[in-house]
């Protein structure tokens, strides 16, 4: 058999000599190894050799060919050096530059910077808010006995200085039912209501309901739930809403209110809970008529990261406001603090009512923990305001009643509005609304295209670029590790020809 011998040099044009044909098994042992590591060593310079020639050809393809301006210029043997060096230094300054915009356009991103776009909206129809009603006076002295009144009497003065309180026990009122009472004695809105009318026609008292709220009983008009009544469809006071009211002397008792005189209205969402009907509410005095000229506003927000919108479960209210969020927060604080709840929290029903005299006796307390423990109650209560929200703004508008409409309510009804009465309209004065959209401003999208323009501009780069640059460096990580395992098996076959 005629073997084939290789001489051990570095090149690629090797000698070839040719060994006389002989019986393999008559080679002796050592000079069959000496082949062996041979051939080995000749197969390694080879694909050494290849893969030098394969990189420095795929080298110079990609310097000539790759989507990056004067990066050819830099690397061309052919150009004196110093204008491969203004190549050079032109080319970095534009990567040091291209990468300057790049990096200021990601801070602005990581800002996630908003706008707010104003929309006015013109409708053949607006849907009619809800009106809730309370009466300052809040409970009736006709429905309550005389101990009844004591208690109340007792709980409730106008100011500080007329309390007596401080030789009596704080609990001496805890057995008594406040929920009931509350509930037996409110003001009764329907046998105190006189003219009401609502699109020019008799209201529908399906519409009206009774709910309780912070004020104590109150009542509400609710047009959302008939779909004939849902929407006002002609703009003017002619289409609201119009009530007159009655409230008597006689009837007049102690109440958590009883420095006010007369009632407070407040308009909100139909499906929304009235929260803190007495500092959003507006007053109307007794001998007045007000109209309350509605304007909608619909508000839409941004979750995290562009906004601070969202929304929780609330324990006492059926849908979650930020307002409603923060007065459950407080109560729950308050509650912790007194042991008791107020009337208008329908949870927790296993706890006991708050009365006056409970929260006298522990309200320091409570405002020295909220203040220390607390610090801020927004903070404290983690209240987002809510991704979409509709406002209502109101513009008030009171003037005296007249003495033919007193007369006329009077013979009608009985009803001495103008001594005793309010009158209220509510309407929307024009069939439109207002949009307010939060939205991105720098979206993901427009940050590719500004680092993209960057690229562009500076070096001649896109995508494909990064993409030519990504596979050259898989290309010379490939080479590396070929070339890694030629000196480790050189290194073995060294090895091994020395221990021979």
């Amino acid at each position: 058999m005629n073997l084939l011998k290789k001489n051990n040099n570095n090149n690629l044009g090797g000698r070839v000599t040719f060994v006389k044909e002989r019986n393999w098994v008559d080679v002796p042992l050592n000079e069959r190894n000496e082949l062996e590591y041979d051939k080995k060593e000749t197969n390694a310079e080879r694909i050494n050799a290849y893969t030098n020639l394969s990189f420095t050809f795929f080298t110079n393809s990609f310097i000539e060919d790759v989507g990056m301006q004067g990066i050819r210029y830099v690397f061309r043997r052919n150009a004196s050096w110093y204008r491969r060096l203004i190549w050079l230094i032109v080319l970095l300054a534009s990567v040091t530059y291209s990468l300057y915009i790049s990096i200021n356009n990601l801070l602005d991103y990581q800002k996630f910077p908003t706008s707010t776009k104003l929309e006015l909206h013109f409708v053949d129809k607006m849907e009619f808010p809800a009106v809730t009603i309370c009466n300052y006076n809040v409970y009736q002295r006709s429905k309550m006995t005389a101990k009844e009144n004591m208690m109340l009497s007792d709980m409730y003065q106008p100011y500080v200085i007329f309390r007596r309180n401080e030789d009596k026990k704080p609990s001496r009122w805890d057995a008594f039912d406040m929920d009931d009472f509350a509930n037996r004695t409110s003001f009764d809105y329907a046998s105190h209501m006189g003219i009401c009318e609502y699109q020019g026609k008799r209201c529908n008292m399906s519409l009206f309901y009774k709910r309780l709220t912070d004020i104590g009983y109150c009542v509400t008009f609710d047009p959302s739930t008939d779909e004939r009544y849902k929407y006002q469809t002609m703009e003017g006071n002619a289409a609201g809403l119009l009530i007159t009211m009655a409230r008597f002397e006689s009837e007049w008792t102690h109440g958590p209110y009883m420095n006010y005189d007369g009632f407070v209205a407040l308009v909100h969402e139909p499906d929304m809970d009235p929260v803190k009907v007495e500092y959003f509410g507006d007053s109307i005095t007794i001998g007045q008529s007000m109209n309350l000229i509605v304007s909608k506003k619909e508000i839409t927000l941004l979750p995290p990261p562009h906004g601070q919108c969202g929304s929780k479960e609330l324990e006492y209210y059926k849908k979650y406001s930020q307002q409603a969020c923060q007065t459950e927060c407080a109560m729950k604080m308050m509650m912790k603090t007194c042991n008791c709840k107020f009337d208008f929290m329908a949870g927790n029903s296993s706890m006991r009512n708050c009365n006056k005299l409970n929260l006298i006796e522990c309200q320091d307390e409570y405002f020295l923990n909220a203040s220390r423990d607390t610090g801020s109650l927004n903070a404290f209560c983690d209240c987002p305001p809510e991704c979409f929200q509709v406002k209502y703004t109101i513009k008030a508008t009171t003037r005296k009643i007249t003495e033919g409409v007193r007369r006329l309510v009077q013979s009608s009804y009985g009803l001495d509005i103008e001594s005793s009465g309010i009158e209220l309209v509510v309407y929307h004065s024009s069939l439109s609304y207002k949009t307010e959209i939060q939205e991105a401003s720098y979206s993901f999208e427009k940050l590719l295209c500004d680092v993209g323009g960057a690229a562009g501009l500076f070096l001649g780069a896109s995508f494909l670029t990064i993409a030519e640059v990504f596979d050259f460096i898989c290309y010379v990580c490939w080479i590396g590790s070929i070339r890694g395992c030629n000196r480790r098996n050189h290194r073995s076959i060294q090895d091994l020809q020395s221990r021979a």
